[in-house]
């Protein structure tokens, strides 16, 4: 058993004192450091990062998980982590933005995974001397307004237990851990190459682009324009990695993206479907009401076809 020691970019109150993800527990335990871990301060001679090594404005997170190494356990509860940041980041990051003074270099994700991370045994010795850490500059802590702490941590159970009973459910789990990642990209050309992939592993089966654009407007009642946004998307991401290209609008362009994406995580969180297969599939359905009813005609017709004995 290890326990995986962090900080997140979080002030005030937390949402949970802990929760379950997978086969590890995530306990937040405010802004002091556990005694138990304080081993840490044995590595600070080898900090060389421009802040503290323990945020004293964070919140310290720990990880508990059984693993076959350090390495291992660093892994596996960084996802979980991810994971729940992912889910986290649907309610308590901004929405859609338009910034007219140029581009800004800073993640998009309120929650940011701050400080030095390590790996310590169940009495808290450090279980290696390696440490991992973020290649970037301290993010500004967040607070969640404390009237919807309660709220958050509710919603954040729902859909982790929606996900779970869905076949297929950990592709929606491997999507949001990228999304999650995503986020923390400070340049908005890496969040949009990162978003769309997030948004492709979920959403179309063979990484066929035509098909997200076409499952993600169907989502919107606006769907030709949110259709030109997704072609905007991917035409910005493909000339962006294959010839550099670049534009000042990149940020408002990752922030609809987000916005996508977080309506068809919600989709998938608020319908009962069997599969995540099934799911995708309602979204090939017909646009226009006319065609939906000669679609379920059509239907009804086909499963007389194939059980020609069977009441109907």
């Amino acid at each position: 058993k290890f326990f995986v020691v962090t900080s997140l970019s979080l002030t005030g109150g937390s949402p949970f004192k802990s929760i379950k993800i997978g086969d590890t527990i995530i306990s937040f335990k405010g802004s002091e450091m556990p005694r138990k871990f304080r081993s840490r301060s044995e590595l600070a001679k080898r900090w060389k990062v421009d802040h503290p090594y323990t945020p004293t404005d964070a919140t310290v997170i720990t990880i508990a998980i059984q693993a076959k190494s350090p390495e291992d356990a660093f892994h596996t509860a960084f996802n979980a982590l991810d994971y729940l940041r992912g889910i986290l980041a649907l309610h308590v990051n901004m929405g859609m933005k338009l910034n007219l003074t140029g581009r800004i270099a800073a993640p998009m994700n309120r929650i940011l995974v701050e400080g030095m991370h390590t790996v310590h045994h169940e009495n808290g010795d450090l279980a290696t001397d390696t440490f991992w850490y973020e290649d970037r500059k301290a993010a500004k802590p967040y607070q969640i307004p404390e009237e919807t702490l309660a709220s958050l941590a509710k919603n954040t159970k729902k859909i982790l237990r929606k996900i779970e009973n869905i076949k297929d459910g950990k592709i929606i789990r491997d999507a949001l851990i990228r999304y999650s990642r995503a986020l923390d990209e400070k340049d908005s050309d890496h969040a949009i190459i990162r978003l769309w992939g997030a948004l492709e592993s979920v959403v179309s089966e063979s990484n066929n682009a035509e098909l997200v654009v076409r499952r993600c407007s169907y989502l919107y009642n606006e769907h030709e324009l949110v259709k030109q946004i997704l072609e905007s998307a991917r035409t910005y991401r493909n000339r962006n990695v294959h010839a550099g290209v670049t534009s000042p609008l990149s940020e408002s362009l990752s922030y609809q993206i987000n916005d996508i994406f977080r309506s068809l995580i919600i989709f998938y969180a608020r319908n009962t479907f069997n599969s995540l297969r099934e799911a995708n599939s309602f979204l090939d359905s017909p646009i226009m009401d006319g065609d939906i009813e000669r679609k379920i005609k059509l239907l009804r017709k086909a499963s007389r076809f194939r059980n020609p004995g069977f009441p109907h």
